[in-house]
């Protein structure tokens, strides 16, 4: 049984690999930062490691001199939502 859980997660993180993969080959060459961003971070790459959409939040500020990162994650929980 163990071998068909881990052949369904190699099969699962080789779909990933490949839609990763074909987004960043679909990408315009020389595609500015906001292509990238939008095309390829936030649709493709933070799906791909497991965060929905109300587990990022853009342009998230720090307390550190007020600056913003482009992005926090946070996984949720029961009692924690972390866009809310």
């Amino acid at each position: 049984m163990v071998s068909v859980v881990e052949n369904d997660l190699k099969d699962s993180q080789n779909q990933q690999v490949d839609c990763l993969s074909q987004t960043l080959k679909d990408l315009p060459d020389h595609a500015n930062e906001g292509i990238v961003d939008k095309n390829f971070i936030n649709l493709s790459f933070f799906k791909a490691l497991g965060f929905s959409q109300q587990e990022r939040i853009p342009s998230f500020k720090t307390s550190t001199g007020h600056k913003a990162v482009d992005y926090a994650l946070r996984k949720n929980t029961d009692q924690d939502n972390f866009l809310h």
